[in-house]
Parts: C-alpha cells; structure tokens; sequence
C-alpha cells in the first residue's frame, strides 16, 4: 500500500505534502493523487476539513515542514 500512496516521484522534498488544486503548479501536475487524497478523504496540506483525516505532513510535523522552502506550494510568477 505505501507504493500506491507514495509514488517514486513525489512533487515535494517530504512526500506526504500534497497541496490542494489551483495552490501549486507542481502539485497540479499529480492530478492523480490529488484525486485520491479526495477518494480517501485525507486533507491537503494546510487544510483542516471536517469530516476528513488529517494532512500526513501536517500530523507529523505540525507547523514545521513549510519551513523547507521544497514543501512549500509553488505559483509561476510569484
């Protein structure tokens, strides 16, 4: 199972950051598993919905792992 969730390529540095569609262009291009984050209702990183499990970056390492400029979203022009 941790093959299916965590690919060989991951969009960030620690590969539980997953950022929500339309928040970072690089995350956006694993439309994949935005889906399945969505399927299994697991928050995205920065997200604290009700009724889904939390972000695995942010369960275990709250508040910390945007620190590393390599998690942290990313827009073209910003």
């Amino acid at each position: 199972m941790a093959d299916e969730m965590y690919p060989e390529v991951m969009p960030h540095c620690d590969p539980r950051v997953l950022h929500a569609p339309g928040e970072c262009n690089i995350c956006d291009t694993f439309t994949e598993l935005q889906e399945a984050r969505k399927k299994m209702m697991i928050n995205f990183t920065g997200y604290k919905e009700e009724g889904f499990g939390p972000c695995p970056a942010d369960a275990i390492r709250p508040g910390i792992h945007h620190l590393w400029p390599g998690n942290r979203p990313w827009r073209a022009g910003k």
